[in-house]
């Protein structure tokens, strides 16, 4: 057995999230930032924060379990309870092996911000004709220039976020965000591009849904990667459903797809950095790979859950997130 207030100084010494729990996994005390995720009332049981980590923990300890690309939770046994402490050591993509490992990530992000500003900021001038009339062809070129600098704008967005994510320096506003409210006003910005698409878009939304604790700015950015992304590789003709119910203090939202499937050998990359099928109909579309690993990224690190699954003709894609305090 370790003594719990000894390691709990050191732990703040070292600035490392920790959560002391009683004999049956509650929360009695926490470090501030522990976990980076709804803040835990005094009796919320560990396994409500997560889900993966089996309870109770079988053996003498002390244990470890990864919970993502980025975290593994640590527990040891301490005197009338256990001792949990969060390690956030970032995802392969964000511990890169040169000098400066994040900082290079963000150092990155921020030089190659720098030219593709004036590029743009000129060709929107040329386009506006304030530099000079322009003909057919040179209209069509400065249109694939404007569209690709566009491009890499989205993926340095993408690069960003994921270094605030890795770094734990994105800040997240946690609020009771009535899950309804959310979802229509994310399906408000699909359902004519959608419909553009001749896709046939159908929502099933259970009763009362109980509202969830999150930041509804980056709860929306994680929908509209899962309907962008269905949108991009459904084909035309085909349908998608958006459906919304709650599940063991979440609330789960999936984006089902018919028409394409990710190759069954493809299956574990599917969250993984750039990655994309080799399916020839998704690669008819451009893209970087990067907006379902930033999205699952994104999620875990609001406290919430993100999944997969192959369909016979399509995929489903879900994510949880967390009931608001005294909600269920």
């Amino acid at each position: 057995m370790h003594e719990a207030n000894s390691c709990v100084d050191i732990l703040n010494a070292l600035k490392a999230p920790w959560a002391r729990l009683d004999a049956e996994g509650r929360v009695v005390e926490h470090h501030p930032e522990f976990p980076p995720v709804p803040r835990p009332e005094p009796g919320t049981p560990l396994a409500r924060w997560f889900p993966r980590v089996p309870w109770p923990p079988t053996g003498t300890g002390p244990w470890r379990f990864p919970l993502d690309p980025g975290r593994t939770l640590h527990l040891w046994p301490v005197e009338g309870g256990y001792l949990a402490v969060l390690e956030r050591h970032g995802s392969g993509l964000a511990t890169m092996p040169v000098p400066g490992g994040k900082a290079f990530l963000n150092m990155m992000v921020h030089e190659l911000r720098l030219p593709l500003t004036p590029i743009r900021g000129y060709g929107e001038l040329m386009k506006q004709g304030v530099l000079g009339e322009l003909s057919d062809q040179q209209r069509k070129i400065l249109d694939t220039i404007l569209a690709n600098v566009a491009r890499m704008n989205r993926l340095l967005e993408r690069l960003s976020l994921l270094g605030k994510i890795e770094s734990a320096a994105l800040k997240v506003d946690y609020q009771t965000v009535n899950a309804d409210f959310l979802i229509h006003e994310v399906l408000r910005e699909h359902q004519r591009a959608l419909q553009e698409a001749d896709l046939r878009l159908e929502v099933r939304l259970a009763p009362h849904l109980p509202p969830i604790w999150t930041d509804p700015t980056w709860a929306q950015w994680v929908l509209n990667a899962l309907l962008e992304n269905a949108r991009m590789y459904t084909p035309a003709g085909h349908g998608v459903t958006l459906e919304a119910y709650p599940e063991n203090g979440y609330v789960v939202l999936a984006v089902t797809t018919s028409g394409t499937a990710v190759p069954a050998e493809e299956e574990a990359l599917v969250f993984q950095p750039f990655f994309r099928s080799s399916d020839p109909r998704v690669r008819e579309h451009r893209g970087w790979g990067m907006d379902l690993f930033v999205a699952f990224r994104l999620v875990r690190y609001l406290g919430g859950d993100m999944g997969f699954q192959n369909l016979q003709e399509g995929t489903r894609f879900w994510l949880k997130l967390p009931t608001a305090p005294n909600a269920e």
